[in-house]
């Protein structure tokens, strides 16, 4: 239910409220001003629902923490943690230029637009911190995943390392914002979210000794 509920409120925010298609790296100074002037409504109340969603992601992240050993749980801590931050900053700067659209200077929105551009990019770190634990432990078989929901794990890290270099791109695929973020990264990011909502057991895995010795440190 925590999966759904956070795919369920990011997809409907980012792709039917807005209605309409962000700027990317190649959009002029007057598209971008244009953009937020004539959705402002829909930018804010999108940012809202992102992060509403951060919630029950991070219940879900929770209990995905609760299905791997060792320091692999504050890997996938520290992961979990940079995704809400970068998610809740990405947000901040879109509903912040949607704010005032009739006072926004083109070239300010371009500049702005372009920061939260790397949101993307960014995000590859954190969701490889997040999702690089779950393949670690489906691989040594220290849980009870399938193993085809292993090799999607594994996937998805080697897909988000990769994608990482649509911080050096500035145009086209590799631009960041652009397709190689969304929506290739992000699609596969959303199936591994609903597969890590099916596949894992209704009881955590018991914690080792090496987990109680980090608890207390």
């Amino acid at each position: 239910m925590a999966a759904i509920a956070f795919l369920a409120l990011l997809l409907v925010g980012h792709v039917l409220v807005v209605g309409a298609a962000p700027p990317d790296a190649s959009a002029s100074a007057d598209q971008v001003r244009a953009y937020f002037h004539d959705h402002d409504s829909g930018i804010r109340l999108m940012a809202w629902m992102t992060i509403i969603a951060m919630v029950p992601f991070a219940v879900l992240a929770a209990w995905l923490r609760q299905q791997v050993r060792g320091i692999a749980r504050d890997v996938l801590l520290l992961g979990t943690a940079a995704y809400v931050i970068e998610e809740t900053v990405w947000q901040w700067i879109s509903a912040g230029l949607a704010l005032h659209p009739d006072q926004l200077d083109p070239h300010t929105a371009r500049t702005l637009v372009d920061i939260s551009a790397y949101a993307g990019p960014m995000l590859t770190a954190a969701v490889v911190l997040l999702a690089a634990p779950i393949a670690w432990a489906c691989l040594r078989r220290e849980n009870d995943a399938p193993a085809w929901f292993g090799w999607l794990t594994v996937l998805v890290v080697a897909e988000q390392t990769v994608e990482s270099v649509t911080m050096l791109g500035t145009s086209g695929f590799i631009a960041p914002g652009g397709t190689l973020n969304f929506p290739i990264g992000a699609g596969l990011f959303v199936l591994w979210v609903v597969a890590c909502g099916a596949v894992f057991p209704s009881r955590p895995m018991a914690p080792t000794v090496a987990d109680h010795g980090s608890s207390r440190a």
